[in-house]
């Protein structure tokens, strides 16, 4: 495995490419009328909205049945998962300022490989790249300075942004 790799063939521009598709449309077509109609019956208005949007506006029918057949579903009367194309970080709390793109280059800063004969017997240990530049091997409560790390033989490798 490489110590480095490179990424920044894979950034984005935020723009369709002229090989690329875009995706369709996520807003799902609600009709008003039939879930109007069904909320004239009892049903909730969020139980209404899934049903119209669940059978495609297929009619008052289909969408009634379709209520009927998920009426002990735990999700029915929740609203739907907003559609909104915010970043992701402004929802966690993170301040905007915080967030950057930086440069798409990584180190391998660590990576979990097994010790043992065969994947049915052995355990997996841990070698981690510290600060110092040395690599350490944690197997189980032991610790040491591992002199040549088994890169090739990894099962999951971490990467850290330089």
């Amino acid at each position: 495995m490489d110590d480095s790799i490179d990424l920044t063939a894979f950034y984005s521009e935020g723009k369709i490419q002229p090989d690329e598709q875009p995706f369709p449309d996520v807003n799902p077509d609600v009709n008003q009328e039939i879930v109007l109609q069904l909320m004239d019956m009892g049903f909730t208005e969020n139980a209404s909205i899934k049903a119209s949007i669940h059978t495609k506006n297929a009619g008052l029918e289909s969408a009634a049945n379709w209520i009927l057949q998920h009426m002990d579903d735990a999700d029915l009367n929740e609203p739907l998962p907003s559609q909104s194309t915010g970043a992701p970080t402004e929802s966690k709390g993170i301040p905007p300022k915080e967030v950057r793109n930086g440069s798409g280059q990584y180190k391998l800063c660590a990576f979990i490989s097994h010790m043992g004969s065969s994947p049915h017997s052995g355990h997996y240990v841990a070698h981690v790249k510290r600060d110092d530049g040395l690599w350490y091997i944690f197997n189980d409560e032991k610790v040491a300075i591992s002199q040549n790390p088994p890169k090739s033989l990894g099962y999951l490798y971490m990467y850290k942004r330089d």
